[in-house]
């Protein structure tokens, strides 16, 4: 949308941009390192905050289902990638995750931003 001109989309290009160039890292390292993995806990809780108040706080497309939204690509790749970034964080996952899901809300943000209104 027009909020702030565009600025949060451009968040989420370097926030999910950040989480993958992190996940070819560690892919390429065969592990995690611990600055990899601060990032990684650091981004998961900013993207977390940011899914949140996007499903919580936004208001809602009246004319779309709540269950069809809740089972949409979208909001299924964010349910998984987001703990996977967060646990990468952790230490509680190998570097072999689910960080690469980002992608898919890196694409939308950019498709977002480029045919905004």
């Amino acid at each position: 949308g027009k909020w702030l001109g565009g600025a949060p989309e451009l968040t989420r290009i370097l926030m999910n941009g950040l989480v993958i160039v992190l996940f070819a890292l560690s892919s390429f390292h065969m592990r995690i390192l611990s600055t990899i993995a601060v990032l990684n806990l650091v981004m998961g809780i900013m993207l977390l905050f940011d899914f949140l108040f996007r499903v919580f706080l936004l208001p809602f497309p009246s004319k779309q289902n709540i269950f069809v939204y809740l089972f949409s690509l979208g909001v299924l790749v964010e349910s998984f990638s987001i703990p996977s970034v967060i646990l990468s964080g952790t230490g509680v996952l190998p570097f072999i995750n689910l960080n690469y899901l980002r992608v898919i809300p890196l694409y939308r943000s950019v498709l977002s931003l480029y045919y905004r209104d």
